[in-house]
């Protein structure tokens, strides 16, 4: 009887332990994920742009410059790209490249919600740069509101997975 007191005990703790570290883990996710947000944006704010050598293909999206041979041009039968043509192509791309690193080591993003989150973004940006009557507009709105379009977006995926 005593045997079978400490053991429920025991599994009480042990259950009071773990859910105390996830919500620890939490916490610390969630702290991270603010932390990264608030630097990338400071460094635009600030006008240290992010530069990539390459440029952004993936989750049915890609980010082009004005002089690039693919913009018109399917690379496959099913290529349903969403294309940004921008001259500010590789600021944009190392943007993605960093808000993907930024969701993926959350666990925010995956194989099944990829899509909609650059899909979303690239969709914001070719949202900017028509809204400008050159059609190009400039370099820090167009990352800042490609940024607050992650920014909403990665908000919402926390409170789904309760981050």
């Amino acid at each position: 009887m005593i045997k079978d007191l400490l053991l429920k005990n025991c599994e009480k703790n042990a259950e009071k332990y773990q859910k105390y570290k996830r919500h620890k883990m939490t916490q610390l996710i969630h702290n991270s994920l603010q932390y990264e947000l608030i630097f990338l944006k400071d460094s635009i704010v600030n006008g240290n742009y992010p530069k990539s050598s390459e440029l952004f293909l993936g989750a049915d999206v890609t980010i082009l410059t004005p002089n690039s041979k693919w913009i018109n041009v399917k690379t496959h039968h099913f290529d349903n790209d969403l294309r940004v043509v921008t001259p500010f192509a590789y600021e944009l791309s190392a943007l993605l490249f960093k808000l993907r690193d930024i969701a993926y080591k959350c666990d925010l993003i995956d194989f099944s919600n990829k899509y909609m989150f650059f899909g979303e973004l690239a969709e914001s940006a070719n949202n900017y740069i028509k809204s400008n009557d050159d059609g190009i507009g400039k370099l820090e709105e167009l990352l800042m509101v490609v940024f607050y379009k992650a920014e909403k977006i990665i908000n919402n995926l926390r409170i789904d997975h309760d981050i």
